[in-house]
């Protein structure tokens, strides 16, 4: 598993999404690179948009101060669109290896 985990992370760093938080937060959901030999565009496009607006709620840090909520929105992470593009088109590549039946 870990080694799989740092697989994805070395493809994310090579294709330029070097955000930490942005790595973490897609490897959170794509855990190995056999997901994207079946994800399909529309999955990548869904993804970056669960992660940009999780929705919900979180415990707030600060509920002790007087004054402040219990729970706080979950703002989710910055997803450029360039990442996604990138994410995208790294999807269109490993389709094609697999087509040609490249390892």
């Amino acid at each position: 598993m870990a080694a799989a985990l740092a697989q994805v992370r070395n493809a994310l760093q090579a294709i330029g999404i070097v955000d930490v938080k942005q790595r973490d937060a897609i490897t959170d959901l794509i855990t190995s690179m056999d997901v994207f030999k079946i994800a399909t565009d529309d999955f990548i496009k869904d993804m970056c948009k669960n992660i940009r607006r999780p929705g919900g709620t979180l415990p707030n840090p600060n509920a002790g101060q007087p004054g402040a909520p219990a729970m706080i929105p979950c703002n989710g992470v910055a997803i450029s669109p360039t990442a996604e593009e990138r994410l995208v088109l790294f999807l269109y590549y490993v389709h094609h290896l697999k087509r040609t039946s490249w390892p």
